[in-house]
């Protein structure tokens, strides 16, 4: 396989709303910065739950899990967690050209994680996160000239984060095999893919957080063979090989990710590390971008390239440095309105 020169890039250029948590607590308007990702270049936007400003809401006063404060909107565990919906909606309207997914932070793993956490698939929550994602996921318009290739990629898309780690102290052991996946975690995932899939028609992809890609192919196929043969490629991931290499987890990302089937793969997350701490851009680091732009473009993927950036006073900032740095090693032209280099200084990890 090569590793890297020219050829385009493998999908279009995205932004996460959980890099301006900094811009978010000074001022919650969430369309102001989605307008100035869209003049850096951002085609597509993914808005992630606890990172919405004005477009969401919880009851402030709950303790929540490991690494967040009480109050601290969609946290795992924050149940009371709900969009806005009429903010999402504006959102939608302001920039018919973008296209968006929602993306949540919910314990999906039961049997794995306390059962008073994991999200009822029935529930109110579940219900408003499948109403967001729906009226955010309307074809842009007009449509681009790319669209018959990247099109298939886009529509109502929900995707969850269920941030339960492998391999790490305290935590269990990754899935080799489907048989050491437990049929607690299988069903709970099944009902959730039933639910946003086959009920209401909305793509759901899985994010890796602590999990290596070969345990998340294994949950997925599993899952995927409970589901109505027109339903099960609609779930799939939403990949990140710098989660994995951040966590110590032990094999190759990039050539695991090689190895999915090429309709598993949903939403790309890009993201930098170097010596496993985060950095304020994607650059040069512990995650080689060519052979990762590399294994998408083999595949194909055409999607979304989601960059995540960490939480800076300069993020956008950041985003134009990260896009700049992509074109740059692809050879394609750079379309981003760049106000110089990126701020160096923070390395908050992003949530995921």
């Amino acid at each position: 396989m090569s590793s890297g020169g020219g050829g385009g890039l493998p999908g279009v250029l995205g932004a996460i709303s959980n890099a301006w948590t900094v811009q978010l607590k000074a001022d919650p308007d969430l369309l102001s910065l989605v307008t100035q990702a869209a003049a850096r270049g951002a085609r597509h936007v993914e808005l992630r739950m606890g990172s919405l400003g004005d477009a969401e809401r919880s009851d402030p006063s709950r303790t929540l899990g490991t690494g967040y404060a009480a109050g601290d909107i969609g946290a795992p565990g924050d149940l009371d967690w709900r969009p806005v919906i009429p903010k999402l909606a504006e959102i939608a309207d302001a920039h018919p050209q973008l296209t968006f997914n929602l993306a949540v932070s919910f314990r999906v793993y039961a049997g794995l994680v306390d059962p008073s956490v994991v999200v009822d698939p029935m529930g109110e929550q579940m219900t408003m996160a499948i109403e967001a994602a729906k009226l955010l996921g309307r074809p842009p318009t007009p449509l681009p000239a790319d669209w018959g290739a990247v099109g298939a990629y886009c529509g109502p898309h929900l995707r969850i984060v269920d941030p339960t780690r492998f391999g790490s102290p305290g935590s269990w052991g990754s899935w080799e095999s489907e048989s050491d996946i437990s049929d607690e975690v299988v069903q709970h995932v099944s009902a959730l893919a039933s639910r946003t899939i086959s009920e209401e028609g909305v793509r759901l992809s899985i994010e890796n957080s602590g999990q290596p890609f070969r345990s998340m192919g294994l949950l997925l196929s599993r899952v995927r063979r409970s589901l109505p043969p027109g339903d099960a490629a609609e779930l799939g991931l939403c990949f990140d090989p710098t989660n994995p290499v951040m966590s110590g987890l032990e094999g190759d990302p990039l050539a695991e990710l090689a190895e999915l089937p090429a309709d598993m793969l949903m939403l790309a997350h890009f993201k930098q590390c170097v010596d496993r701490t985060m950095i304020p851009t994607v650059d040069d680091g512990d995650v080689d971008f060519a052979r990762y732009m590399s294994v998408l473009a083999d595949a194909p993927f055409r999607g979304p390239l989601v960059f995540e950036i960490p939480p800076h006073a300069d993020a956008l900032e950041n985003l134009s440095a990260s896009f700049d740095y992509i074109h740059a090693l692809r050879g394609t032209p750079t379309s981003t309105s760049s106000s110089g280099g990126g701020s160096g200084g923070g390395r908050d990890a992003a949530r995921l």
